[in-house]
């Protein structure tokens, strides 16, 4: 069947079944898939929906929960990493049913409403693993139990083994976090001093973030305490939370003296947390020194550019680190920011670039090692000069306006891994002209402004991109940098005539260079059909009881809507390829017979020429 495990199989670690993938499968979240099914153009690609009803009921604590829409929680099955859902309803009408595609779901509770305390305040719980018909492990309708086991926690909020501040001139919120599905819940702001709420059983992590730091609370715009693990079967559990705080200090150096000391040359200080990127700001470069109240972890220190002189004109670079920060009152840590010049000559196939602004682009320096960017300047200079943080960098070229002469790239790179340090580097930004034929397969003619698409090439590796011109124009001559690439249609009009992609990759990865000959683009076209049923018979017809169909490019991501199901084939006009077979529900209710999924994956086909 398609989109179906082989299996599943039972999860020794969960006491569950688990998706079990064939080899060379594409995998997606609990469903597996083969591309090998071809459709040639205007044939149509069976999609048979299993469709089946599922049954279930809301234990809280063992009985039936509150009925009052105050104390209310929603349910839902999902699959969060295909992105799939259906709603349940809310747990106050005690059970649940709905029509769903057969497939290993996960099902999940969110608060509604929680008034007086009644119901879990978690956000987006899971609760446990529902197989619908698979037949090696199908679930009998009336073992599905939506069984939410809860805790009352409660406790004092400390810093440092003290209580916390009780103003709201410092201090932070606390929540805690699922890493099995991102579920969030506030427990509260520390100025409360203590929290009370209740939650499900599981393991969380216990998380800070500053609201209004002052003297005595971290400043971490978010970071760890620590973890709490929350068993079943105990109605309160009493548990203090201690965020442990050290106070950061040290001074600011450039180059081993003390940077500028008002705002025409400074730059900003971050700490980053290095498990979880979170940034939270140190200070500025012109106090030459800095204090900061952080959590115990292990961070780096990124420094960023505002006006640059004796500064470097670095952002987003990291300038200290990997330290490790402990649980000790306090740290000394300076931050000596070294720097180096980088200068060099600019030039355009080894001659002069262009000095017109309506013939330019601009240089770019990308750290290869997380030393940030640095913006050089516009080409028509002929040479740049900046202050720079020494170390090993990509070199970018940006079109500003190509004109005659200068390359029309988005983001190429020109020179990789250059050591800069204390000696300069030219940048000659190679250019040929590139040029052919744009042209559909089947022979179809783009018209201007009703039927027509345009055609690109990118290096997807650095996100540079070309465009050649609109399929209407039949031919194009672009300027380009030397490179690999591979190309790319987006439809600018119609639909009929020209593909409906927004996004579509039509050739393998080729290497444009200096020799390369005339480069005709010929996009490779197929009239995509799928012919829908629900359990081997069609859907309904009416507008009250329906789905809709789209494709999802295997290589891009692009996404094309096909059709509703009342329509029994859908087709629409695509670039051949491979697409994943999606389907959206749109109008019914449990009494209908379209499957109330949002967002699944049913097969995978390759629509050919």
């Amino acid at each position: 069947d398609v989109g179906e495990c082989d299996g599943p199989v039972e999860n020794p670690e969960r006491d569950e079944p688990t998706c079990l993938c064939p080899e060379g499968a594409l995998e997606l979240g609990h469903a597996c898939f083969s591309c090998d099914p071809q459709a040639s153009s205007g044939d149509a690609h069976p999609l048979n929906i299993d469709v089946r009803t599922i049954e279930g009921r809301v234990l809280l604590d063992g009985d039936a929960p509150p009925t009052d829409e105050a104390e209310a929680g929603a349910l839902s099955m999902r699959d969060l990493d295909s992105g799939d859902y259906i709603e349940l309803g809310s747990t106050t009408a005690g059970d649940f049913t709905a029509r769903v595609a057969t497939r290993l779901y996960d099902l999940y509770y969110s608060v509604q409403s929680n008034v007086s305390g009644e119901v879990p305040d978690n956000t987006l719980a899971r609760l446990r693993r529902i197989p619908v018909d698979f037949s090696s492990s199908p679930v009998p309708q009336e073992d599905v139990v939506a069984e939410l086991r809860t805790t009352v926690l409660s406790g004092s909020l400390l810093v440092n083994d003290e209580l916390t501040p009780s103003g709201l001139d410092d201090y932070g919120a606390l929540l805690l976090r699922s890493p099995e599905s991102g579920d969030e819940l506030e427990l509260g702001p520390t100025s409360a001093q203590s929290y009370e709420l209740r939650v499900l059983k599981g393991v969380y992590e216990i998380i800070y973030e500053a609201r209004k730091p002052g003297p005595v609370m971290p400043a971490n715009s978010r970071g760890r305490v620590g973890e709490l693990e929350v068993g079943a079967g105990q109605p309160t559990e009493v548990t203090p939370i201690t965020i442990p705080v050290v106070k950061l200090s040290g001074a600011v150096t450039i180059n081993d003296a003390p940077p500028p000391g008002d705002k025409s040359d400074y730059g900003l200080l971050y700490l980053r947390d290095a498990a979880s990127g979170a940034l939270t700001l140190i200070g500025e470069t012109s106090a030459q020194s800095y204090a900061i109240n952080v959590l115990p972890g292990v961070y780096e220190i990124i420094y960023s550019s505002v006006v640059s002189g004796v500064t470097p004109h670095n952002k987003h670079a990291r300038v200290v680190g990997p330290i490790p920060v402990g649980a000790a009152p306090a740290m000394a840590l300076d931050i000596n920011i070294q720097t180096t010049p980088a200068l060099g000559a600019i030039t355009v196939n080894n001659a002069a670039p262009p000095t017109s602004a309506a013939d330019d682009g601009v240089l770019t320096l990308e750290g290869v090692d997380g030393l940030g960017t640095v913006v050089l300047g516009s080409t028509r200079t002929g040479l740049y000069t900046k202050s720079i943080i020494p170390g090993t960098y990509d070199v970018f070229y940006t079109q500003e306006t190509a004109g005659a002469v200068m390359p029309q790239n988005t983001h190429a790179r020109v020179l990789a891994s250059v050591p800069y340090g204390a000696l300069p580097v030219n940048v000659d930004i190679p250019v040929i002209t590139v040029s052919g034929a744009l042209s559909l397969s089947d022979g179809a003619e783009a018209i201007s402004e009703l039927e027509d698409g345009r055609v690109f090439l990118r290096d997807e590796s650095v996100g540079d991109s070309v465009l050649l011109g609109a399929l209407s124009q039949g031919t194009y001559s672009r300027r380009v940098i030397p490179g690999a690439y591979t190309a790319h249609y987006a439809i600018e009009a119609g639909g009929a005539v020209v593909p409906a992609n927004g996004d579509a990759r039509v050739s393998d990865a080729m290497t444009i260079d200096v020799d390369a000959p005339a480069l005709d683009i010929v996009i490779p076209v197929s009239d995509a059909a799928v012919a829908v049923t629900y359990n081997k018979k069609l859907p309904p017809t009416d507008k009250v009881d329906y789905g809709a169909i789209y494709l999802e490019s295997v290589d891009s991501g692009d996404e094309l809507y096909l059709g509703d199901t009342t329509e029994g084939t859908v087709s629409r006009r695509v670039v051949a390829g491979s697409y994943l077979i999606r389907y959206r529900h749109r109008v019914g209710g449990d009494n209908r017979l379209s499957p109330l999924n949002k967002n699944v994956a049913l097969d995978c086909v390759t629509f050919t020429e």
